[in-house]
């Protein structure tokens, strides 16, 4: 057993043994090991109670294209100390959505979005993503490169708020309750929205 630390929270661990060890530490020519959270370690969501693994506010997150597309003209607008072409697929890759959604929608329209419905599975989009330096990490490589954050805070204010948390519904299940529902890519997406919605 481990006592690992996400997001600021302590999480018990358990280690995935030796090989799963070796390959890692080969891989990232350094001494490390895997572990998976414990199943009778609990963590909750602080503003939606959700129960959640590892992930840090949800355990899933939505990004929209317009929104990517948005933020990458801006940082192109930004030349001056960009050191990255920061283009829809590279954000996607900093940003790490768990679903990426395509439509003919304004930028941002997503954080108006109350109820969001992914094929057959139904979400309620319980809040902002607020964004830290992870988003400054570039995936492939691991250098670091503060242009990215700037230009997000430049864009969007101090807040840095990038994607929506989603949280599954319970109207999103099917009658059996035993059965999963997966969401695939290419379903349809419909969303619900506040007043404000465009």
């Amino acid at each position: 057993m481990y006592s690992c630390h996400s997001c600021l929270c302590r999480v018990e661990g358990l280690d995935c043994g030796d090989d799963a060890a070796d390959w890692f530490s080969t891989v990232l020519e350094r001494p490390c090991r895997l572990v998976r959270q414990s199943p009778t370690a609990e963590r909750l969501c602080r503003s939606t109670k959700e129960k959640l693994s590892l992930a840090n506010q949800s355990q899933f997150l939505l990004v929209t294209e317009p929104s990517l597309s948005c933020l990458a003209a801006h940082t192109a607008l930004q030349k001056e100390g960009c050191v990255t072409e920061y283009t829809d697929a590279v954000l996607t890759q900093r940003f790490r959505p768990n679903f990426l959604v395509a439509g003919k929608f304004e930028a941002f329209a997503e954080e108006n979005w109350q109820v969001v419905k992914l094929g057959l599975c139904q979400f309620q989009v319980s809040g902002l993503c607020t964004r830290c330096q992870v988003i400054s990490i570039d995936q492939r490589t691991g250098t670091r490169s503060n242009d990215l954050l700037r230009s997000l805070i430049s864009l969007r204010g101090s807040k840095v708020a990038f994607g929506v948390y989603l949280m599954p519904s319970s109207a999103g299940r099917t009658e059996n309750k035993q059965e999963s529902v997966i969401v695939r890519r290419g379903d349809a997406v419909m969303v619900s929205c506040t007043e404000q919605c465009s």
